[in-house]
């Protein structure tokens, strides 16, 4: 509980009539990037993973890699004093100075236009895939048919909102046919920073990021919920099955209503399956425990080798490694 004077409690629409939703997160986190990932000031974080922004239309903040950190801006008073919603409207109330004479200026800065966020427009012309991209996949004991079948291809053209992107060494596109939608991977792109051309930059895509792939299955046992493309591929040739499906990331945001009533209806036990990693744990952990799922990952043990995903496993110690542990686990 806020300690000194008590204030009245008011409702939110009476709150934002005096201050913004982004005055409280100015108030609260200091100057701030909008619509950029910065690092959270209230954990250690040292990869820029919150951001707080309207590329929801409302202000809105989210971490990549805690999912303790997200929602809107008295959620967050909410997070940094682990208080209830009262709690924190009082707070709010106090820090800001309303209620206390009138001549007093509340605490305020000029709010930024608010930024829709514009997903590129993307238009690929495709072609066969040479021996060197075929070699990356067969790294995987991943095949031409594995790949025909996952809608991966490789590009002779790239169009990025009507303009033609230079080459670069060994990208794949991932073509999501419910939604006319491509995804560019580029595997050996360099590590990204606000400065990378786009013809370099790892991941490019006009995908929503709540968008789930492959939701075709149903009557399954398990269905498989994977963090890539890859990883999907990799599953579903591993178990032999066709319920398995994958989205933009590991993080509850890639997560809606609509894939979680999916899985609900059409597969008995939904399983995450994510990294090894500490984000990967973290992100599968809270939808184990959020929505009552299952969950698998690589075991710890390869952790030391730089294995993360199944499909470094498979592409490390052979599909039958994969095999064992989903065995293991009692998913076969």
């Amino acid at each position: 509980m806020v300690k000194g004077k008590i204030y009245n409690n008011i409702s939110v629409g009476e709150l934002y009539k005096k201050i913004t939703p982004f005055d409280i997160y100015q108030f609260y986190v200091g100057k701030f990037p909008p619509n950029d990932a910065f690092c959270n000031p209230f954990r250690d974080d040292r990869d820029a993973s919150f951001l707080i922004g309207t590329k929801t239309g409302n202000w809105r903040h989210f971490d990549f890699a805690d999912e303790k950190w997200r929602g809107g801006a008295i959620d967050l008073v909410q997070q940094i004093h682990n208080c209830s919603f009262t709690e924190a409207l009082e707070r709010i109330q106090k820090d800001f100075r309303l209620g206390e004479n009138k001549q007093r200026e509340v605490i305020k800065w000029e709010t930024p236009k608010v930024v829709q966020f514009h997903p590129p427009t993307i238009k690929i012309i495709t072609r066969r895939m040479n021996k060197e991209e075929l070699e990356y996949w067969n790294s995987y004991h991943l095949d031409i048919e594995d790949l025909k079948k996952a809608d991966v291809y490789s590009p002779d053209k790239i169009y990025r909102n009507g303009k033609r992107l230079n080459s670069f060494p060994l990208t794949f596109c991932y073509w999501y046919k419910d939604i006319q939608r491509w995804k560019i991977y580029r595997p050996f792109a360099p590590v990204q920073d606000k400065n990378t051309p786009v013809h370099q930059i790892k991941w490019d895509s006009s995908v929503p990021f709540d968008y789930c792939d492959n939701l075709h299955f149903s009557g399954c046992r398990y269905g498989f919920l994977n963090k890539s493309r890859k990883d999907r591929i990799v599953t579903a040739k591993v178990l032999g099955t066709d319920c398995v499906a994958d989205v933009q990331a590991e993080s509850p945001h890639c997560l809606n209503e609509n894939t979680v009533k999916y899985f609900k209806e059409n597969c008995e036990v939904p399983v995450v399956v994510f990294d090894a990693d500490g984000p990967g744990k973290k992100a599968s952990k809270w939808i184990t425990k959020e929505y009552g799922w299952k969950h698998i990952n690589v075991p710890d043990g390869y952790l030391k080798e730089g294995i993360t995903d199944f499909a470094d496993l498979a592409k490390a110690k052979g599909l039958e490694a994969v095999y064992k542990h989903f065995k293991k686990k009692g998913y076969i």
